[in-house]
């Protein structure tokens, strides 16, 4: 999973990440790769369709 520039930096995705991998402290987050668990809960809960597959 990966922020594309669509990301508005709301940090939904954050919260329902179980492993807390995701930057939030810029504005288009960043998904930390070596931590994600690929669940798609951030790519199911973004409202502006943000986070794709890698």
């Amino acid at each position: 999973m990966c922020s594309t520039n669509k990301c508005i930096g709301c940090r939904i995705c954050y919260s329902k990440c179980p492993q807390k991998c995701i930057d939030i402290s810029v504005k288009s987050v960043v998904i930390k790769q070596e931590n994600c668990l690929y669940c798609g809960n951030c790519f199911n809960i973004c409202p502006k369709h943000a986070v794709r597959n890698r």
